[in-house]
């Protein structure tokens, strides 16, 4: 079953570090990478053929050359995610393509990025990422922004499959409106999964298509979108 252009974050990613790699820059991943038990950036994470990630400590990364770091097709070098800033007043405004995000809806904040509670969810625990700027597409993003975006989607990623004890997540783009998108500013999807959620896993697709379109049932109302921003928040900090 085809679902249209959905794209994927391992694609993004690698054109994130693509796009970054002329400056050195070093990430932490553990030996359990993947298993929402690294939640901290600090150190270069090195791969090496036929082996898992490994982690290596560069002392003055400030001075490393870029062939040093990157190799010859051998290290992949993981960024460091912006640092979280003061979340804003309830009252704040946030443009959000036709719609606006009021303040009190953001749990995380980043250099270029937020996090943000929505009014209709896929499957529980479902939040949006965005960046700062009004941008509709990824392909009309700076390089700093588009790093920012992913390295706090995954941060997001973590946080949330740590909250609701999950293990699994499903992290979607609709970049475009052949893609399903409906918001004309870009955003991730990030969506906890559970054992059978969906009885045919691939029903998500389609109701992540539909779930904002159809009529008010199962809509939120402000106060119970506040109320899991206000018990996200706290945690979020604490990581």
């Amino acid at each position: 079953m085809s679902h249209g252009p959905q794209l994927t974050v391992s694609a993004f990613f690698s054109v994130v570090v693509l796009l970054l790699c002329s400056n050195p820059v070093i990430g932490r991943w553990g030996p359990r990478d993947g298993d929402g038990h690294d939640l901290a950036l600090q150190g270069k994470a090195v791969v090496h053929a036929g082996h898992r990630l490994e982690r290596a400590i560069v002392p003055d990364y400030a001075t490393a050359r870029k062939a040093h770091l990157i190799g010859k097709n051998e290290d992949v070098i993981c960024l460091p995610k912006s640092p979280a800033l003061p979340l804003p007043e309830d009252d704040a405004t946030f443009t959000f393509g036709q719609a606006n995000i009021q303040g009190w809806a953001i749990f995380y904040q980043s250099n270029y990025s937020v996090a943000f509670v929505k009014p209709k969810c896929v499957v529980p625990g479902h939040v949006l990422v965005m960046p700062l700027k009004s941008t509709k597409r990824i392909l009309d993003m700076q390089p700093e922004e588009l790093a920012d975006l992913f390295l706090t989607a995954q941060h997001v990623q973590r946080g949330m499959e740590l909250f609701h004890g999950v293990s699994s997540s499903m992290i979607a783009v609709q970049d475009g409106p052949d893609a399903g998108q409906s918001i004309q500013h870009v955003h991730v999807h990030i969506m906890p999964r559970r054992p059978n959620d969906f009885k045919e896993n691939d029903e998500v697709y389609d109701e992540l298509n539909k779930h904002d379109k159809e009529p008010a049932a199962g809509w939120r109302t402000k106060e119970e979108m506040k109320k899991e921003a206000d018990e996200l928040r706290p945690f979020f900090k604490s990581l």
